[in-house]
């Protein structure tokens, strides 16, 4: 294990809208929120339904409206993560480099490093190596698409750097 942590990635790609699209599946981006969505949903739908003793009726405007609040979730959700993936630049060519210190994201003349400590979770996915960090207040999602990697064995390789990294603070 020492020779892992003293080991230096460099990888360079550009992401797919797919990679981030899994990559925030991976994580649980907006998890909670799909709680929160889901709860509210019942909660108008069962308002639609009304029990008495000739039986039961059923009010549609409640139950379009819960149809209607999931749709309009969905529509969030889409954007959202269209957003994200346009403002953070994630199909430009960008060059990854893991170290001892943290991890250094450049593209073109900008370039970000993100220490350890920032990173709170390792996710990976059959496809993806994903790491979820806050700088200041922002929310931060590194993906590193497993593709990039010139072996197999770099990539397995990379995932006992990555959860050695991340790891070993919890």
């Amino acid at each position: 294990m020492s020779d892992i942590r003293q080991t230096s990635f460099t990888v360079s790609g550009a992401l797919t809208r797919d990679e981030f699209n899994e990559a925030v599946k991976a994580v649980g981006l907006f998890r909670r929120m799909w709680l929160i969505v889901f709860v509210g949903s019942a909660l108008i739908a069962f308002q639609s339904v009304s029990l008495s003793a000739d039986g039961g009726s059923v009010r549609p405007v409640p139950l379009g409206a819960a149809v209607v609040f999931i749709a309009v979730w969905l529509g969030i959700v889409r954007v959202l993560t269209t957003r994200y993936y346009r403002v953070g630049h994630a199909s430009e060519e960008k060059q990854t480099t893991a170290d001892d210190t943290g991890i250094t994201v450049s593209r073109g003349d900008e370039t970000r490093h993100m220490a350890w400590r920032e990173l709170s979770r390792y996710r990976e996915t059959t496809r993806l190596h994903v790491l979820v960090g806050r700088r200041g207040g922002k929310a931060c999602l590194l993906v590193v698409p497993k593709r990039l990697f010139g072996r197999p064995d770099e990539s397995e390789l990379f995932s006992a750097f990555l959860s050695n990294q991340v790891g070993r603070r919890h």
